[in-house]
């Protein structure tokens, strides 16, 4: 960690790595701090002027703890079990205000990345386009922190911010505050923050910065920030976000991502923008790559036409068969990729306005997000398939449509798009079809039984079947994905984005979707699903909320153990994340180990704790050990306990 009080004149400081300083430190417009100044290695250079020549972050870590989260964080961002779809996804978070400046600027970064990197899937929450709530104590747009929190839950690469911010918060309306941000359990979906704002992660503060609170949140946040220390100015901060765009999706010499270090160095000597650009700092290794997949995923046929010389049109109620094939950088057929494949086709691009709030002016923007389908097929030797219905809601004026595809196995991913397609107009395809979908629904697993006692904090399971597929593009008025708690028909929830096909089938799939703050007691839900040719089903379930915390079972693998073992646990709250103390104990009572961490859980069921008795100097002698685990989660603690053998080597 660093303090902008080098001398420790205050006498607050520990033995912190010096910062270079403004000598006009008590400006509030004209100060900086920054790490540029140790990497601008010509001659004359330095201070106030000059290019970097080196990648430099800094993680501005205050004790141990701090630094093995991030050690921690950046080992999870590099392993295989954290690579997902939400590796497509790019954020885009703009303010309201200054005549449209923030979410014009927002949207022409979009629009760029759109042109230059159509693979990815860009995710708009401008804060004019949701309802804002005032009151006697302000402004509010808690639509735009609801949509916040379920994009990091969820899963994005990037999320980037443009508009006003403070230390402890985003924008005026404080849609991001740091209660917000140390709530996040996302650990194996880190995404990179880019807030071109004033002084979000000001690091030589002696108290924490918003910024840093992401860094170190220990089951969640980022995996770093390109982020601002002092006050910014707007035109300089656009320059240099559109800037780092520019390089962050490049590769270096060898073919690979680069690395954040030099992404931040070949940004800056872009854009060039002077002082201001000294405020902005990378806070994360500057030798780690983003996460976003090097291979490809190429599209050869659309309904059996050549996909690179014939132009097909996706027609409603047609039956559409794609194929393709998963490749490395250069393009050459992964003929050993045997995985799986995401593939999403949306309708066309739309044009959207903001809603003109109270002293807001509307602005016209954007958005290519109505799912046609999204399916799950099989990878066999590089090659996939895949087929579907077109629903009747579509926009029936013909364009261009768009496939994403991610693709996963084991040890590595792709990504690729496909716009080389239109869609509208009707087939002359007749099919008699007036049966809606069948719809199983559970609470968190499907072992659940009608009025089973269930969390606070639970998942709604929902299978769903039909002969011709399941509409999910959110065109057709009140044709959604939807649920319903308690009759309550003024919050219908919309669940199209969270349904996913079985694999290789596209008539049937599920629906996993998280609620939150369920009060105590009694509740029903109700799902309504329409299938492609607009035949509806509705089904209903009940259950009971009772907010205790319990573990249903523990247990340590393997056992007996050696050198090490892991411990796991399932329990009754759903991707929730614990402070956790394991205690290993002799068969006497006498207590050997004890280890305090924090964990998160992938659904019911945590991630491995690992327990090297040896790395923690704990001398072990052959024989059957008692274990203890106490969990809490919000002001809630619970045991579970077991037995393993050591079995000396």
């Amino acid at each position: 960690d660093g303090s902008y009080d080098n001398r420790n004149i205050l006498g607050e400081n520990l033995n912190l790595l010096p910062t270079f300083q403004s000598e006009n430190s008590l400006s509030e417009t004209g100060s900086f701090v920054t790490d540029d100044f140790f990497v601008m290695l010509d001659e004359n250079e330095g201070g106030y002027s000059g290019i970097i020549d080196l990648g430099i972050g800094r993680i501005p870590a205050s004790n141990q703890a701090d630094a093995q989260t991030v050690v921690k964080k950046i080992r999870s961002y590099q392993d295989p079990k954290a690579m997902g779809i939400w590796r497509n996804n790019v954020t885009f978070i703009a303010d309201d205000g200054d005549y449209n400046l923030h979410q014009s600027q927002a949207e022409e970064l979009a629009n760029l990345l759109n042109i230059r990197y159509p693979g990815f899937y860009t995710e708009k929450i401008y804060f004019d386009a949701f309802k804002k709530i005032t009151s006697a104590g302000g402004g509010k747009y808690p639509d735009v922190t609801a949509e916040i929190i379920d994009q990091v839950k969820r899963g994005t690469l990037i999320m980037n911010y443009t508009g006003h911010a403070n230390e402890r918060s985003m924008a005026d309306e404080n849609v991001l505050d740091i209660g917000v941000i140390d709530s996040w359990s996302n650990i194996n979906r880190l995404p990179i923050f880019v807030t071109a704002t004033c002084e979000y992660s000001r690091f030589d503060s002696n108290e924490k910065s918003a910024g840093e609170h992401i860094l170190f949140n220990p089951v969640g946040g980022g995996i770093g920030l390109f982020s601002t220390t002092r006050l910014v100015y707007s035109d300089g901060n656009s320059i240099l976000n559109q800037a780092f765009f520019d390089y962050i999706f490049e590769k270096d010499d060898q073919g690979k991502n680069l690395r954040l270090g030099d992404v931040m160095r070949l940004a800056k000597a872009a854009a060039n923008t002077g002082n201001n650009q000294l405020n902005f700092t990378l806070l994360a290794d500057p030798a780690l790559r983003l996460a976003h997949p090097s291979n490809q995923v190429v599209t050869t046929h659309i309904n059996d036409k050549d996909a690179f010389t014939q132009t097909d049109t996706l027609k409603t109620l047609s039956v559409v068969k794609v194929k393709g094939f998963v490749a490395d950088s250069q393009g050459n057929k992964l003929n050993t990729f045997n995985g799986e494949i995401i593939p999403t086709i949306y309708d066309k691009m739309i044009e959207a306005k903001t809603l003109g709030n109270p002293g807001q002016i509307p602005m016209e923007y954007n958005i290519q997000n109505n799912i046609i389908y999204r399916g799950l097929a099989s990878v066999k030797n590089g090659d996939f398939e895949f087929s579907f219905f077109v629903p009747k809601d579509i926009a029936y004026k013909i364009d261009k449509g768009k496939i994403l595809y991610y693709a996963y196995n084991q040890t590595q991913d792709a990504q690729g798009y496909f716009n080389g397609f239109y869609i509208g107009g009707a087939s002359n395809n007749v099919i008699a079809d007036e049966q809606g979908p069948t719809i199983e629904l559970f609470m968190n697993s499907e072992s659940f039984k009608e009025g089973d006692r269930v969390s606070a904090s639970s998942v709604l399971i929902a299978k769903i079947m039909d002969n011709t597929g399941i509409n999910t593009a959110g065109i057709g008025i009140g044709h959604d994905i939807t649920a319903v708690l308690d009759g309550d028909n003024s919050n219908i929830m919309v669940l199209n984005d969270y349904f996913q096909t079985s694999m290789d089938k596209h008539t049937e799939g599920s629906v996993v979707f998280p609620l939150s703050n369920l009060s105590e007691g009694k509740h029903t839900l109700k799902v309504k699903v329409w299938d492609v040719m607009n035949n509806s089903s509705e089904k209903e379930i009940t259950f009971v909320v009772k907010d205790d915390f319990r573990i249903e079972h523990v247990e340590c693998y393997p056992n007996p153990m050696n050198e090490r073992t892991n411990f796991i646990f399932t329990h009754n709250q759903p991707d929730e994340s614990f402070d956790v103390t394991l205690e290993v104990f002799q068969p006497s009572g006498t207590r050997v180990d004890i280890l305090q961490t924090r964990v998160v859980s992938s659904g019911m069921t945590t991630q491995p704790l690992e327990w090297n008795p040896a790395a923690r100097s704990v001398k072990m002698l052959a024989g059957v050990y008692l274990y203890r685990i106490t969990a809490t989660t919000k002001e809630k603690t619970t045991t579970g306990s077991g037995r393993l053998v050591y079995m000396y080597r």
